[in-house]
C-alpha cells in the first residue's frame, strides 16, 4: 500500500483526508484484483432451491455449524468421496486435541522411564492404533450397510432375524 501512496505522491503533498482516500482507492483496486483473479482461479456454480430445500439446508447448516455454502460444498463432496461430513468441527478438533494430549503424555512417561520400556512400547505403539481407528471412524464411519454384513457374517442367525423383520415393517 505505501509503494502505492508514494507513487501518487498523496503522502508528501496530500492531507489526511487525501490520503484516506488514496488508501480506500488502492484497497478497492486491490479487492477488485484479488476478485478478478479468484474468478479466474474457480469454478463457480449458482443453483436455485426451493423455499421447503432452503429451510433444509438452513437447518442442517446450522446443526453442522456451518454456513448454507460452506455446508452445500462440503456435503456435496462428502457425498462424492463418500465421506463422512462431520456435524461439529470444533468438538472434532477437541477430540484429535486430546488423542495427541493422550499420546504425548504417554510419550513422556515413557522417556521419564516411568513405564518399563516393553510395556511403554507396547501402550505406544497400542495408543497410535486406538488414534489411527478413530481417525478412521470419524472422518469415514462404516454405512449401515457394512455394519449389518458384519453383524450377520459374526452371526449368520441373524439373518432370518433381519428378514423376518424387514417383512414386518409397513411402508
Amino acid at each position: 500500500m505505501y509503494a502505492y501512496l508514494d507513487s501518487t505522491k498523496v503522502l508528501e503533498t496530500g492531507t489526511d483526508d487525501a490520503i484516506a482516500k488514496a488508501k480506500q482507492a488502492y484497497w478497492a483496486a486491490y479487492k477488485a484484483n484479488w476478485r478478478k483473479n479468484h474468478r479466474k482461479a474457480t469454478i463457480q456454480f449458482t443453483i436455485a432451491f426451493s423455499e421447503a430445500e432452503a429451510i433444509q439446508i438452513s437447518v442442517s447448516a446450522k446443526q453442522h455449524k456451518r454456513s448454507r455454502s460452506r455446508f452445500i460444498k462440503e456435503s456435496c463432496m462428502a457425498y462424492i468421496n463418500k465421506s463422512f461430513l462431520f456435524p461439529d468441527q470444533v468438538a472434532l478438533g477437541v477430540i484429535k486435541q486430546s488423542m495427541a494430549l493422550n499420546y504425548h503424555a504417554l510419550q513422556k512417561l515413557f522417556d521419564a522411564n516411568v513405564l518399563p520400556f516393553q510395556v511403554g512400547r507396547m501402550v505406544m505403539l497400542q495408543m497410535t492404533e486406538l488414534e489411527q481407528v478413530l481417525r478412521q471412524q470419524l472422518h469415514n464411519p462404516k454405512t449401515i450397510e457394512q455394519m449389518v454384513e458384519e453383524a450377520v457374517k459374526r452371526n449368520p442367525e441373524y439373518k432370518e432375524i433381519l428378514i423376518r423383520l424387514l417383512k414386518n415393517i409397513r411402508v
